[in-house]
């Protein structure tokens, strides 16, 4: 990648070493408005699931404070650095964190395509049927049309991690057993709903991820 045109006048030359954290950098040059020197920090420091992805979270999201060539310039960097790593799976999940973030996807950084029809089906295998998924995430007009696989997957996780909360809930409010007994009973086999409702929505989203081998 060629060395980045300034998109904002920058501040005077911060040190930035290995020493430091890659999150602190981003933080700083991302509140200075320095987004190209952002961007080099994220292209200068190895990938890994914590500090540098949680940079990579930042920087995208100051992204929707640009607009037109700006905006355009950064998700263009932001697209290409994703698309040179070598681990699919962090890869993923970037342009997961990208598209949930901004709204945007990142161009050249392909998650599985999927049409509406091939979704039906895999969606019926866990037990989710296509009327569940039209009240959770947007879906094309037409059967044999290509879904937003980000977005489902994304809205797929969030509809598990609801289950999963309203399971917790469940079991905080249990009643002593000795008490009211059929309550309790009754509470339990809801929250155990709930979890397997979780376990599905999650199983969907991580199957989506795999494609279609």
């Amino acid at each position: 990648m060629q060395a980045p045109i300034s998109l904002h006048a920058t501040s005077p030359s911060l040190p930035l070493t290995e020493y430091t954290r890659v999150s602190d950098d981003a933080a700083i040059l991302v509140k200075r408005q320095d987004y190209p020197r952002a961007l080099n920090v994220l292209q200068r420091r190895s990938p890994d699931e914590r500090r540098w992805r949680w940079a990579f979270r930042r920087v995208s999201h100051s992204t929707k404070a640009l607009a037109g060539q700006r905006q355009d310039w950064m998700s263009a960097g932001l697209s290409e650095l994703v698309s040179g790593m070598n681990d699919r799976g962090l890869k993923q999940e970037l342009a997961l964190d990208f598209r949930s973030l901004t709204d945007r996807s990142l161009s050249g950084v392909a998650l599985p395509d999927f049409t509406a029809r091939e979704l039906w089906r895999i969606a019926d295998h866990f037990g989710l049927p296509m009327e569940y998924l039209t009240h959770i995430t947007a879906l094309p007009s037409t059967i044999d049309a290509p879904i937003d696989t980000a977005r489902v997957v994304i809205d797929c996780r969030s509809t598990a991690e609801a289950h999963r909360e309203e399971a917790r809930r469940l079991v905080a409010e249990l009643p002593p057993t000795e008490a009211l007994p059929m309550l309790g009973q009754l509470a339990r086999v809801a929250a155990d709903a709930q979890r397997d409702a979780a376990a599905r929505w999650r199983a969907l989203a991580q199957r989506l991820l795999l494609g279609r081998g």
